[in-house]
């Protein structure tokens, strides 16, 4: 038996900020006792931060219709700002994640849908409290799901088209929006996207774990584990994992 599981990308790392450029400097992490080993290492993130890249640097070839975004963020109290954003070559923006007291999460596809009233908007969640959060979202199909802390999922309709696209052609905003005021302060551990709408159930298992589990069991911040050595059974339906299972 093997495992097959997507390679994450990590927008952390592709925009350098192990660095430390304008407006980015080390701090302390999720954890800063953890079990065994050192403790996390996280990175704040002021007004003057300035980061972008070509999404192609992300996703060399086409972007995935089903993702999970996954982030260990902190962001300062009362902040409402895209930590995201993904335009096409015409400016347009595709992709955005709004974090704040109620996060948004913003899909156009290329056929302008769906609309911007129609955007994933959930109230019931608030990730700017000056807490550390864990947040997988999971985007499959029509659905949109945020999960927080392990513990509340909650699920939104996503009217996309059938076969939905993003153009990897422009560039991929760390931050902010294209002309907007609103710009994310605070600290922020993990930015990982998968080509796999599942990896966002095992969030807390596989990549951001508790902070009684060592470094050496799961790897700091900014390096997801590169295998698991177990495989979860598929035909448990109410169990979803990060990887597939093939029997050789």
């Amino acid at each position: 038996m093997f495992c097959l599981t997507a390679e994450p990308v990590d927008v952390l790392k592709v925009l350098d900020f192990k660095s430390s450029p304008e407006g980015v400097k080390k701090t302390q992490g999720f954890c800063t006792i953890r079990r065994g080993s050192k403790p996390d290492v996280a990175y704040r993130v002021d007004k003057q931060a300035q980061l972008s890249t070509p999404t192609k640097q992300l996703f060399p070839g086409v972007f995935p219709q089903d993702f999970s975004i996954l982030m260990t963020i902190k962001p300062k109290a009362g902040v409402q700002s895209f930590l995201l954003s993904v335009y096409n070559e015409q400016g347009i923006q595709q992709l955005g994640v709004e974090v704040g007291r109620a996060p948004v999460f913003l899909y156009e596809d290329q056929h302008g849908k769906p609309a911007p009233e129609d955007y994933p908007l959930f109230r019931a969640i608030n990730l700017a409290d000056g807490k550390w959060h864990r947040v997988a979202i999971s985007i499959e199909k029509k659905t949109v799901t945020m999960i927080v802390d392990c513990k509340k999922k909650i699920s939104k309709p996503l009217s996309r088209s059938d076969h939905a696209i993003i153009n990897t052609d422009g560039i991929t905003v760390f931050g902010t929006r294209i002309l907007d005021e609103e710009v994310f302060e605070g600290d922020i551990q993990q930015l990982l996207l998968v080509a796999d709408a599942r990896a966002a159930y095992d969030y807390c298992e596989h990549y951001s774990p508790d902070c009684e589990t060592p470094h050496q069991e799961t790897p700091q911040a900014q390096e997801p584990e590169e295998e698991v050595s177990t495989c979860l059974d598929l035909t448990q339906t109410s169990v979803l994992c990060v990887f597939v299972c093939m029997v050789v």
